[in-house]
């Protein structure tokens, strides 16, 4: 595994983020479709126009407003009647999603798996999983194999195809190519221009990373104001990790003084939407007694929820909590099953 393959394995990864847009170009999804009422079944309907509604919802297209839960809700539906479109459509909902599903990685697997062999975007999805350890244990070798199987059935440049003639659909895609090195020499400055230029599509992942990038101040000059604004938008339209940014700048006061019932306010909204962080922020509020009166009772019950998540933090806290009796009886075969689960040395 050397440099070649290094640089083979990050131009795939990024083409796992870029394929949908092609894939529904190529399968012809991207038009108008009429919409479904809910009295109307699947079978009635047809698959194909379910999964052609569910492009709209994931890309904002067609009057439709993003809602990438709605988009999967779709894609399930459809793959329920055998489309194999649908299945890799769900399966990379999942993989590229902006919920917190601790088991969303196993569940894009499962669809991907089912499509792998009539579809090879599915298999470079598929190798980025295995690549990295997500749903599954890590096998370069298998990542490397599902790859090299790719690479002899697409030999297009969907990196130049993108770049050239579909840059309005995939501006934040290539941005994302330029922000990681990927496929192209790794360019901070480009990274924001694409990113810039994707603006105009509402797209809150795109709000996202414009609030990092000036929050950083990488491609552009550091800017917090300007940051907040961009992730207050891209909150504002569901993206979970715009939402617990917030919280954490009103928490630190990152723009001005510290704001916890801001901070509360913005970890809350996130929790509702199953985040497991912001089970844990919500949990530290109770356990201090910040901006609250201190309840173990209720920090227990956050830090349950957020470690049960897979947040590390929350399990090293429920250690804590376990080790020393804060709120619990002591056990510290409990404290120590935690701490091992967080990839901690358990104490003596």
């Amino acid at each position: 595994m050397g440099k070649t393959f290094r640089y083979y394995k990050l131009t795939l990864i990024v083409l796992c983020i870029l394929i949908a847009g092609l894939f529904c170009v190529s399968c012809g999804f991207v038009q108008e479709v009429p919409e479904t009422s809910e009295e109307e079944t699947v079978e009635e309907i047809g698959p194909e126009t379910i999964v052609a509604e569910g492009l709209d919802y994931l890309h904002g297209s067609n009057g439709k407003s993003y809602d990438y839960a709605k988009a999967l809700e779709l894609f399930e539906e459809a793959d329920k009647e055998g489309s194999t479109d649908a299945s890799f459509l769900a399966g990379y909902t999942l993989l590229n999603g902006i919920n917190d599903d601790e088991h969303r990685y196993e569940k894009a697997m499962e669809y991907l798996n089912k499509c792998k062999d009539v579809n090879p975007y599915a298999k470079i999805c598929l190798g980025y999983l295995y690549q990295n350890g997500l749903g599954t244990e890590a096998d370069a070798d298998k990542a490397q194999e599902l790859y090299s199987e790719v690479a002899k059935e697409k030999a297009t440049n969907y990196l130049e195809l993108i770049s050239t003639s579909y840059k309005a659909e995939a501006g934040h895609e290539m941005a994302y190519a330029y922000y990681v090195g990927a496929g192209v020499l790794e360019d901070k400055d480009k990274a924001f221009e694409w990113f810039e230029d994707a603006e105009k599509d509402g797209n809150p992942f795109v709000y996202n990373w414009l609030g990092s990038m000036y929050m950083e101040g990488e491609g552009t000059d550091k800017d917090m104001g300007k940051a907040f604004e961009y992730f207050e938008k891209s909150a504002k339209l569901g993206n979970v990790s715009a939402m617990s940014t917030l919280g954490m700048i009103y928490y630190n006061g990152s723009n001005g003084e510290p704001d916890y019932d801001k901070a509360m306010e913005w970890f809350e909204k996130a929790y509702e939407l199953d985040s497991p962080s912001a089970a844990y922020m919500l949990g530290l509020f109770y356990f201090i007694g910040q901006g609250v009166e201190q309840d173990y009772s209720k920090a227990l019950e956050y830090f349950t929820e957020a470690s049960d998540g897979g947040d590390i933090n929350a399990m090293q806290a429920l250690a804590a909590m376990y080790q020393n009796g804060i709120g619990v009886d002591k056990d510290k075969d409990l404290a120590n099953e935690l701490r091992e689960k967080a990839g901690v040395l358990p104490e003596e």
